[in-house]
């Protein structure tokens, strides 16, 4: 029921295929076909989830990884050291319905996969969701399903540009930032983790917008701690100088 509802593709199609049936193609009748959803990358959403799942041992079910993700404190989170994971509060800027969708839409895509039982416990389907975890593999999710409601008060909608110093509003693309997603990408492989643990999106975009020239620059960034600082500065600069 999950896969039908959160599907993107043809619903009709959809729904035979449950009685082994083959449409053959878009019905072109149906609500997806006749108006199509809106999609997004959420590759990162997507690892963020995964990860959390991953985490905390693949035992618990939505309502707790979206506390994780939300850095919510509970006794389990407490009792199980969850709130000592690099996962806790990794999606603090969003809202508890925008992860709800996320983890349905990933159910769907057969990336996530739930325990019939009591307590329907969440796992990862291994061969779906490695590469998604590698970032060998992006992942586009529907958007209406997460839009409404997806920012706590004082965050900034999907796509918003940051403010620069200077206050004008700054493009989240650019030959600078793709080169900054590239070499995060390298190294996250190198690494073996998600790319978001090395840098997230957010702050890859305010390197490009500020464009600092020295480390203390590069340290005033938001999501530059010192630790980051002294493994990533000299790579970042170099990216930066060479722009």
């Amino acid at each position: 029921m999950i896969g039908l509802t959160e599907t993107v593709e043809c619903r009709t199609r959809a729904l035979l295929r449950c009685f082994g049936e083959d449409l053959g193609g878009p019905c072109g009748h149906c609500d997806n076909c006749d108006s199509p959803a809106q999609q997004f990358d959420g590759s990162v959403e997507a690892q963020k989830v995964l990860s959390a799942v991953y985490r905390t041992g693949q035992r618990f079910g939505a309502t707790h990884i979206v506390s994780v993700l939300l850095g919510k404190a509970s006794d389990a989170a407490t009792k199980w050291g969850h709130d000592q994971l690099p996962t806790w509060g990794i999606g603090a800027d969003r809202s508890k319905d925008f992860w709800r969708g996320i983890i349905r839409q990933l159910i769907a895509l057969g990336v996530l996969d739930v325990d019939t039982g009591e307590f329907a416990t969440l796992r990862l389907v291994a061969d779906r969701a490695r590469p998604l975890l590698r970032g060998e593999e992006r992942v586009m999710l529907r958007a209406d399903k997460v839009s409404e409601g997806s920012l706590k008060p004082g965050g900034r909608k999907r796509g918003e540009a940051r403010q620069s110093g200077s206050g004008g509003s700054q493009p989240s693309g650019g030959a600078l930032f793709e080169a900054l997603r590239q070499w995060r990408s390298m190294e996250a492989k190198s690494q073996g983790v998600p790319p978001y643990v090395i840098f997230h999106d957010a702050t890859l975009q305010e390197i490009s917008a500020i464009r600092p020239r020295d480390r203390d620059a590069l340290g005033e960034i938001k999501g530059v701690g010192a630790s980051k600082l002294q493994r990533y500065g000299a790579a970042i600069i170099s990216l930066v100088n060479a722009a």
